[in-house]
Protein backbone atom coordinates (compact mmCIF):
# COMPACT_ATOMS: atom_id res chain seq x y z
CA UNK A 1 0.00 0.00 0.00
CA UNK A 2 1.38 3.55 -1.06
CA UNK A 3 1.58 5.58 2.00
CA UNK A 4 0.05 8.83 0.68
CA UNK A 5 -0.88 11.78 2.59
CA UNK A 6 -4.64 10.69 1.80
CA UNK A 7 -3.91 7.22 3.19
CA UNK A 8 -2.84 9.44 6.84
CA UNK A 9 -5.87 11.43 6.30
CA UNK A 10 -8.29 8.38 5.82
CA UNK A 11 -6.36 6.82 8.93
CA UNK A 12 -6.96 9.91 10.95
CA UNK A 13 -10.90 10.21 10.17
CA UNK A 14 -11.25 6.43 10.94
CA UNK A 15 -9.17 6.96 14.07
CA UNK A 16 -11.31 9.49 15.35
CA UNK A 17 -14.21 7.70 14.81
CA UNK A 18 -13.41 4.70 16.41
CA UNK A 19 -12.79 7.13 19.37
CA UNK A 20 -16.25 8.23 19.49
CA UNK A 21 -17.40 4.68 18.90
CA UNK A 22 -16.40 3.79 22.34
CA UNK A 23 -19.01 4.98 24.83
CA UNK A 24 -20.07 2.44 27.70
CA UNK A 25 -18.64 4.20 30.73
CA UNK A 26 -17.20 0.86 32.08
CA UNK A 27 -14.41 1.14 29.42
CA UNK A 28 -12.81 4.59 30.59
CA UNK A 29 -12.14 2.65 34.36
CA UNK A 30 -8.82 1.08 32.99
CA UNK A 31 -6.63 1.30 30.15
CA UNK A 32 -6.56 -1.98 29.32
CA UNK A 33 -10.37 -2.03 28.95
CA UNK A 34 -10.28 1.44 26.65
CA UNK A 35 -7.56 -0.12 24.47
CA UNK A 36 -9.31 -3.60 24.06
CA UNK A 37 -12.93 -1.65 22.59
CA UNK A 38 -11.07 1.31 20.81
CA UNK A 39 -9.18 -1.84 18.84
CA UNK A 40 -11.71 -3.24 17.74
CA UNK A 41 -13.42 -0.28 16.88
CA UNK A 42 -10.84 1.08 15.17
CA UNK A 43 -10.27 -2.64 13.13
CA UNK A 44 -13.86 -1.99 11.81
CA UNK A 45 -13.91 1.54 10.70
CA UNK A 46 -9.94 0.87 9.19
CA UNK A 47 -11.85 -2.65 7.47
CA UNK A 48 -15.11 -0.70 6.18
CA UNK A 49 -12.57 2.36 4.79
CA UNK A 50 -10.32 -0.05 3.21
CA UNK A 51 -7.43 0.71 4.78
CA UNK A 52 -7.48 -3.21 6.37
CA UNK A 53 -6.37 -5.66 3.65
CA UNK A 54 -3.83 -5.81 1.52
CA UNK A 55 -1.65 -7.16 3.79
CA UNK A 56 -2.29 -4.40 6.51
CA UNK A 57 -3.17 -4.95 9.76
CA UNK A 58 -4.14 -3.30 13.19
CA UNK A 59 -2.37 -4.94 16.33
CA UNK A 60 -2.01 -4.52 19.93
CA UNK A 61 1.06 -4.24 22.10
CA UNK A 62 3.11 -5.87 19.41
CA UNK A 63 6.91 -6.59 21.30
CA UNK A 64 9.86 -4.71 19.43
CA UNK A 65 13.18 -6.70 19.93
CA UNK A 66 16.32 -4.21 19.60
CA UNK A 67 18.10 -6.54 17.67
CA UNK A 68 15.38 -6.38 15.18
CA UNK A 69 13.95 -3.02 15.84
CA UNK A 70 16.33 -0.91 17.65
CA UNK A 71 14.25 -0.01 20.29
CA UNK A 72 12.75 -2.56 23.06
CA UNK A 73 9.03 0.33 23.53
CA UNK A 74 6.00 -1.62 23.00
CA UNK A 75 3.39 0.37 21.79
CA UNK A 76 -0.42 0.36 22.38
CA UNK A 77 -1.57 -0.46 19.29
CA UNK A 78 -0.33 -0.26 15.17
CA UNK A 79 -0.78 -0.72 12.14
CA UNK A 80 1.23 -2.04 9.30
CA UNK A 81 2.03 -4.33 7.01
CA UNK A 82 3.93 -7.01 8.77
CA UNK A 83 6.81 -8.38 7.45
CA UNK A 84 8.36 -11.73 7.27
CA UNK A 85 10.90 -12.99 10.32
CA UNK A 86 13.69 -12.78 7.29
CA UNK A 87 13.31 -9.66 5.86
CA UNK A 88 15.61 -6.51 7.47
CA UNK A 89 13.05 -3.88 5.90
CA UNK A 90 11.38 -2.76 8.82
CA UNK A 91 11.21 0.64 8.22
CA UNK A 92 8.55 0.08 5.71
CA UNK A 93 4.55 -0.34 5.68
CA UNK A 94 4.45 1.32 8.86
CA UNK A 95 1.10 3.16 8.39
CA UNK A 96 0.33 4.30 12.60
CA UNK A 97 1.42 4.31 15.98
CA UNK A 98 -0.83 3.99 19.10
CA UNK A 99 0.13 5.43 22.83
CA UNK A 100 -3.01 5.33 25.07
CA UNK A 101 -2.60 6.78 28.81
CA UNK A 102 -5.58 6.44 31.29
CA UNK A 103 -6.47 9.64 32.79
CA UNK A 104 -2.44 10.97 32.07
CA UNK A 105 -0.57 13.85 34.05
CA UNK A 106 1.53 16.00 31.85
CA UNK A 107 4.96 13.84 32.80
CA UNK A 108 2.91 10.53 31.80
CA UNK A 109 2.36 12.28 28.57
CA UNK A 110 5.66 13.58 27.97
CA UNK A 111 7.07 10.52 28.76
CA UNK A 112 4.69 8.57 25.71
CA UNK A 113 5.99 11.46 23.44
CA UNK A 114 9.22 10.37 23.68
CA UNK A 115 8.76 6.63 23.66
CA UNK A 116 6.54 7.65 20.23
CA UNK A 117 9.64 9.96 19.07
CA UNK A 118 11.42 6.88 19.00
CA UNK A 119 9.40 4.64 17.59
CA UNK A 120 8.69 7.16 14.53
CA UNK A 121 12.52 7.83 14.13
CA UNK A 122 13.75 3.88 13.98
CA UNK A 123 10.61 2.79 12.44
CA UNK A 124 9.40 5.22 9.97
CA UNK A 125 5.94 5.12 11.10
CA UNK A 126 3.80 7.53 8.95
CA UNK A 127 1.70 9.09 11.79
CA UNK A 128 1.05 8.75 15.53
CA UNK A 129 -1.48 9.15 18.23
CA UNK A 130 -1.66 9.99 21.76
CA UNK A 131 -5.03 9.36 23.20
CA UNK A 132 -5.60 10.61 26.92
CA UNK A 133 -8.43 8.46 28.32
CA UNK A 134 -11.07 9.58 30.75
CA UNK A 135 -9.51 13.48 30.31
CA UNK A 136 -10.20 16.92 29.37
CA UNK A 137 -6.51 17.61 28.43
CA UNK A 138 -4.51 16.21 25.10
CA UNK A 139 -1.38 17.81 26.44
CA UNK A 140 -0.68 19.19 22.65
CA UNK A 141 1.07 22.25 23.72
CA UNK A 142 3.52 20.27 25.84
CA UNK A 143 5.25 18.40 22.68
CA UNK A 144 8.43 19.65 21.76
CA UNK A 145 9.74 16.73 19.76
CA UNK A 146 10.91 16.42 16.13
CA UNK A 147 8.10 15.09 14.36
CA UNK A 148 4.85 17.50 15.81
CA UNK A 149 3.78 17.10 11.78
CA UNK A 150 3.07 13.14 12.14
CA UNK A 151 1.61 13.43 15.94
CA UNK A 152 -2.28 13.98 16.61
CA UNK A 153 -3.12 14.76 20.23
CA UNK A 154 -6.71 13.24 21.46
CA UNK A 155 -8.80 13.36 24.71
CA UNK A 156 -11.74 12.02 25.67
CA UNK A 157 -14.00 12.21 28.68
CA UNK A 158 -17.44 10.67 29.55
CA UNK A 159 -19.84 13.85 30.52
CA UNK A 160 -23.14 12.59 31.62
CA UNK A 161 -24.75 10.99 28.30
CA UNK A 162 -22.27 12.38 26.10
CA UNK A 163 -18.29 12.23 24.70
CA UNK A 164 -15.82 15.43 24.96
CA UNK A 165 -13.46 14.98 22.69
CA UNK A 166 -10.63 17.06 21.78
CA UNK A 167 -8.45 16.47 18.87
CA UNK A 168 -5.13 19.04 18.42
CA UNK A 169 -1.97 18.66 16.29
CA UNK A 170 0.69 21.40 14.72
CA UNK A 171 0.21 22.90 11.24
CA UNK A 172 3.25 24.24 9.55
CA UNK A 173 4.68 24.61 13.68
CA UNK A 174 2.09 25.87 15.19
CA UNK A 175 -0.52 24.09 17.48
CA UNK A 176 -3.67 23.64 16.28
CA UNK A 177 -7.53 22.24 17.42
CA UNK A 178 -9.84 20.47 15.30
CA UNK A 179 -13.02 22.41 15.29
CA UNK A 180 -15.37 20.13 14.05
CA UNK A 181 -14.30 17.75 17.44
CA UNK A 182 -13.03 19.99 20.02
CA UNK A 183 -15.72 20.18 22.89
CA UNK A 184 -17.92 18.01 20.61
CA UNK A 185 -20.69 16.86 22.41
CA UNK A 186 -21.28 12.60 21.11
CA UNK A 187 -24.38 11.45 22.11
CA UNK A 188 -23.39 8.16 24.30
CA UNK A 189 -27.31 7.36 24.33
CA UNK A 190 -29.88 8.68 22.87
CA UNK A 191 -32.73 10.92 24.95
CA UNK A 192 -35.22 13.11 23.28
CA UNK A 193 -33.83 16.59 22.48
CA UNK A 194 -30.88 14.69 20.81
CA UNK A 195 -32.97 12.36 18.99
CA UNK A 196 -34.94 15.42 17.58
CA UNK A 197 -32.25 17.63 16.53
CA UNK A 198 -30.25 14.34 14.92
CA UNK A 199 -32.63 13.18 12.93
CA UNK A 200 -31.78 13.09 9.80
CA UNK A 201 -28.09 12.93 10.75
CA UNK A 202 -28.64 9.76 13.07
CA UNK A 203 -30.28 8.10 10.01
CA UNK A 204 -27.63 8.63 7.86
CA UNK A 205 -25.19 7.68 9.73
CA UNK A 206 -27.47 4.21 10.79
CA UNK A 207 -27.36 3.53 6.51
CA UNK A 208 -24.79 1.06 6.82
CA UNK A 209 -27.28 -0.86 8.76
CA UNK A 210 -30.18 -0.67 6.07
CA UNK A 211 -32.00 -4.13 6.88
CA UNK A 212 -31.71 -4.58 3.12
CA UNK A 213 -30.91 -8.15 4.27
CA UNK A 214 -34.67 -8.21 5.80
CA UNK A 215 -35.99 -6.22 2.64
CA UNK A 216 -34.40 -8.70 0.13
CA UNK A 217 -35.78 -11.75 2.63
CA UNK A 218 -39.18 -11.50 3.05
CA UNK A 219 -39.25 -10.24 -0.53
CA UNK A 220 -37.56 -13.43 -2.02
CA UNK A 221 -40.48 -15.31 0.67
CA UNK A 222 -43.27 -12.75 -1.30
CA UNK A 223 -42.05 -13.72 -5.15
CA UNK A 224 -42.18 -17.55 -3.92
CA UNK A 225 -38.57 -17.12 -4.72
CA UNK A 226 -35.43 -19.30 -3.63
CA UNK A 227 -34.90 -18.04 -0.23
CA UNK A 228 -30.75 -17.53 0.72
CA UNK A 229 -29.29 -19.21 4.17
CA UNK A 230 -28.99 -16.29 6.69
CA UNK A 231 -24.95 -17.09 6.30
CA UNK A 232 -25.60 -16.08 3.09
CA UNK A 233 -27.48 -13.01 3.10
CA UNK A 234 -24.64 -11.53 5.96
CA UNK A 235 -22.21 -11.97 3.24
CA UNK A 236 -24.53 -10.09 0.65
CA UNK A 237 -23.36 -6.39 0.40
CA UNK A 238 -25.88 -3.69 -0.48
CA UNK A 239 -24.97 -4.22 -3.96
CA UNK A 240 -25.21 -7.43 -4.11
CA UNK A 241 -29.30 -7.35 -2.66
CA UNK A 242 -29.92 -4.57 -5.65
CA UNK A 243 -28.56 -7.04 -8.38
CA UNK A 244 -30.47 -10.15 -6.56
CA UNK A 245 -33.50 -8.15 -6.30
CA UNK A 246 -33.38 -6.70 -9.86
CA UNK A 247 -32.22 -9.81 -11.43
CA UNK A 248 -33.84 -12.60 -9.55
CA UNK A 249 -37.27 -11.53 -8.36
CA UNK A 250 -37.54 -8.75 -10.86
CA UNK A 251 -38.35 -5.75 -8.35
CA UNK A 252 -37.75 -2.33 -8.91
CA UNK A 253 -34.86 -1.45 -6.68
CA UNK A 254 -34.61 2.38 -6.04
CA UNK A 255 -37.97 3.18 -4.36
CA UNK A 256 -36.07 0.96 -1.56
CA UNK A 257 -32.46 2.71 -1.52
CA UNK A 258 -33.60 6.27 -2.28
CA UNK A 259 -31.90 8.11 0.00
CA UNK A 260 -28.72 5.88 0.15
CA UNK A 261 -26.56 7.67 -2.48
CA UNK A 262 -24.09 5.02 -2.18
CA UNK A 263 -23.24 5.58 1.23
CA UNK A 264 -21.21 8.66 0.43
CA UNK A 265 -23.46 10.70 2.68
CA UNK A 266 -23.05 8.37 5.43
CA UNK A 267 -19.04 8.16 5.40
CA UNK A 268 -18.85 12.23 5.13
CA UNK A 269 -20.82 12.05 8.42
CA UNK A 270 -18.86 9.01 9.97
CA UNK A 271 -15.68 10.87 9.29
CA UNK A 272 -16.58 14.14 9.97
CA UNK A 273 -15.93 15.70 6.47
CA UNK A 274 -18.79 18.14 6.22
CA UNK A 275 -19.15 22.22 7.19
CA UNK A 276 -21.92 24.54 6.73
CA UNK A 277 -22.08 27.10 4.82
CA UNK A 278 -24.01 30.23 6.06
CA UNK A 279 -24.65 32.09 3.17
CA UNK A 280 -25.62 29.33 0.57
CA UNK A 281 -27.64 28.03 3.64
CA UNK A 282 -26.30 24.62 2.89
CA UNK A 283 -24.62 21.57 4.04
CA UNK A 284 -21.42 20.54 1.87
CA UNK A 285 -20.63 16.28 2.11
CA UNK A 286 -16.89 15.15 1.00
CA UNK A 287 -16.13 11.65 0.81
CA UNK A 288 -12.18 10.49 0.20
CA UNK A 289 -11.39 8.24 -3.17
CA UNK A 290 -10.99 4.81 -2.45
CA UNK A 291 -9.18 2.36 -5.46
CA UNK A 292 -13.20 1.74 -6.31
CA UNK A 293 -14.86 4.96 -5.80
CA UNK A 294 -14.33 8.43 -7.27
CA UNK A 295 -14.57 11.68 -4.61
CA UNK A 296 -17.85 12.90 -3.48
CA UNK A 297 -18.23 16.39 -2.69
CA UNK A 298 -22.34 17.37 -2.76
CA UNK A 299 -23.84 20.10 -0.79
CA UNK A 300 -27.70 19.82 0.33
CA UNK A 301 -30.11 22.48 1.88
CA UNK A 302 -31.78 21.32 4.88
CA UNK A 303 -34.81 20.35 3.39
CA UNK A 304 -33.21 18.40 0.93
CA UNK A 305 -30.72 16.34 3.72
CA UNK A 306 -34.14 15.77 5.69
CA UNK A 307 -35.15 14.30 2.28
CA UNK A 308 -32.77 11.57 2.07
CA UNK A 309 -32.99 10.65 6.08
CA UNK A 310 -36.98 10.71 4.79
CA UNK A 311 -36.30 8.20 1.75
CA UNK A 312 -33.80 5.94 3.26
CA UNK A 313 -36.12 5.73 6.33
CA UNK A 314 -39.52 5.00 4.07
CA UNK A 315 -38.69 0.88 3.51
CA UNK A 316 -38.29 0.39 6.57
CA UNK A 317 -41.17 2.53 8.23
CA UNK A 318 -43.20 0.41 5.74
CA UNK A 319 -41.73 -3.10 7.12
CA UNK A 320 -42.22 -2.02 10.28
CA UNK A 321 -45.84 -0.94 10.53
CA UNK A 322 -47.10 -3.91 8.17
CA UNK A 323 -45.98 -6.78 10.41
CA UNK A 324 -47.12 -4.49 13.59
CA UNK A 325 -50.65 -4.57 11.52
CA UNK A 326 -50.52 -8.24 10.96
CA UNK A 327 -49.57 -9.15 14.62
CA UNK A 328 -52.31 -6.49 16.02
CA UNK A 329 -54.73 -8.56 13.76
CA UNK A 330 -53.98 -12.10 14.52
CA UNK A 331 -54.03 -10.31 18.60
CA UNK A 332 -57.65 -9.53 17.78
CA UNK A 333 -59.59 -11.21 15.08
CA UNK A 334 -57.79 -14.77 16.17
CA UNK A 335 -59.93 -16.73 18.46
CA UNK A 336 -56.97 -18.41 20.05
CA UNK A 337 -53.03 -16.76 19.81
CA UNK A 338 -50.25 -18.44 18.42
CA UNK A 339 -47.26 -18.27 19.14
CA UNK A 340 -47.65 -16.78 22.82
CA UNK A 341 -47.90 -12.87 22.75
CA UNK A 342 -44.27 -11.34 23.63
CA UNK A 343 -42.80 -14.94 23.19
CA UNK A 344 -41.98 -16.15 19.85
CA UNK A 345 -41.62 -14.46 16.09
CA UNK A 346 -44.80 -13.77 14.44
CA UNK A 347 -43.05 -15.53 11.64
CA UNK A 348 -41.64 -18.92 12.14
CA UNK A 349 -40.12 -18.42 8.80
CA UNK A 350 -37.96 -15.60 10.13
CA UNK A 351 -36.84 -17.57 13.49
CA UNK A 352 -33.77 -16.87 14.66
CA UNK A 353 -32.93 -13.80 11.30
Amino acid sequence: MNLSSQTNRIITATTLKAVSLVRNPRYFRTERGYQGAFLAALGNELTAAGVVGHGVIPEEEYQKTFGRHGITDRPDIIVHIPTAPSSDSVRTGNLAVYALKLQASADDAKDDFDKIDRIISHLNYAQAFFININSSESYLAEYSGPFNKKIHFISVLPDGSALRVKHGYFLRGQAKKDNTLSQRRLAMWPNSKERTAGTSGSGLMAASNVPSTLIYYLAAIAMEAPVPSLDKLNEMSIGDIKAAMNDKLNIPVEPFFMGWKDGRVRNAIAHSRFSYDSKAGKMRFQDLKTPTRAPFNESFSLKEFGDLATRLNDPWDILEHLIFVLRMQQLVFHPTVDPPPGTLFLMPSLEGF
